[in-house]
């Protein structure tokens, strides 16, 4: 039940990211909600992989405070 929450939060928050950025004339782009969801669908390992290397990237730059 919480994996199902979280994918169905992940997923509104994908829409939201989806609908703003569909709205910015520069941006030119149109995103999918299904496949930007970092937490539901096939795509999520791949997603999680490259958040994973963003975290490692800040971590051994000493850019986060606290952590």
């Amino acid at each position: 039940m919480a994996a199902k929450r979280k994918e169905l939060e992940g997923y509104l928050a994908a829409w939201t990211v989806a609908g703003v950025v569909s709205h910015v004339p520069f941006a030119g782009k149109v995103y999918d909600p299904r496949v930007i969801n970092p937490f539901g669908g096939r795509q999520s390992a791949e997603i999680r992989q490259k958040i994973d290397e963003v975290k490692a990237f800040i971590a051994n730059r000493g850019l986060a405070r606290g952590a």
